[in-house]
């Protein structure tokens, strides 16, 4: 009996066991175990567990903790500004700007740089915000000049066009007597000035009209054979002085007035100066 039992649990020591298979278990992910509310959050699905969050956070504070720029908020004082400004590369004062202003014209002076420098300073602009300013402000004045000398062309050749309607052949005549006038009254720089329309001063037609006005008033009222040979003679005065040699019982209706030849030429050169567009013509 004894045998048997020693036997059997012999037997039983030699037998290997079978153990039941264990299941296998997947470890829990690090963004489990985060709060519902951020675990869709992109940048953190990459994370393995906390070590490896805690690296990427000190890296971050490293390459912006020391670089950074607070801004200032609405209880900052001016000094806080300043060091602020500073600290984006303002100069430590208006002079030390290092600009370069391109003028639209030679010799052309502006008449609101002078205090860029300081404007710039209290803006709190560095040199290249500054310079990338007064080029816009350069290009600005350029087109302003060009529209305005487009302009004085556009008017100067109008008033030519209106006056030499006017004097016909007489324009370079009754010009120079306006411009002896003006040179002998007025001051050079008059002629530059600008009026209400855009126009100069000493392009304006009515302006020079009353010049030569002037100059008649200086000269004698007389008109000399020099004078009417040179054509140096308005429609007009041409026209009147054509009603006087024509009149009746002057030698231009007498052929055997010694003087009968030299009122027809005359009343042919005032009849040219009378119509001036059919004496261009005739000569072309």
């Amino acid at each position: 009996m004894s045998e048997e039992v020693q036997t059997t649990v012999a037997e039983e020591q030699q037998t290997p066991t079978q153990s039941a298979t264990t299941p296998e278990v997947t470890p829990a992910r690090f963004i489990d175990s985060l709060a519902e509310d951020v675990r869709s959050e992109p940048s953190l699905q990459n994370i393995q567990d906390v070590d490896q969050l805690a690296k990427g956070y000190v890296h971050a504070q490293r390459m912006v903790g020391a670089d950074k720029i607070p801004l200032p908020n609405k209880h900052a004082t001016d000094e806080d500004w300043n060091q602020f400004y500073s600290r984006l590369g303002r100069p430590d004062t208006p002079e030390a700007y290092e600009v370069q202003y391109n003028p639209p014209a030679e010799g052309y002076e502006p008449t609101n740089l002078p205090g860029f420098q300081d404007a710039a300073f209290k803006a709190g602009l560095n040199s290249n915000q500054a310079q990338e300013l007064l080029n816009w402000y350069s290009g600005l004045e350029t087109q302003a000049l060009e529209t305005n000398e487009a302009a004085s062309e556009i008017h100067r050749t109008t008033a030519e066009q209106d006056l030499r309607q006017d004097w016909g052949l007489a324009y370079d005549k009754k010009l120079s007597e306006a411009n002896g006038v003006f040179e002998k009254f007025f001051g050079g720089d008059m002629a530059q000035v600008t009026l209400e329309d855009g126009s100069l001063l000493g392009n304006n037609p009515q302006f020079i009209r009353a010049l030569t006005n002037l100059a008649a008033n200086f000269s004698e009222d007389t008109i000399t054979a020099d004078q009417t040979s040179s054509g140096a003679m308005t429609p007009q005065e041409a026209q009147s002085e054509i009603s006087k040699l024509t009149a009746p019982g002057t030698a231009y209706w007498d052929k055997l007035h010694p003087n009968h030849s030299r009122a027809v030429e005359e009343v042919f050169a005032l009849r040219q100066m009378a119509h001036p567009d059919l004496a261009e013509q005739s000569n072309t």
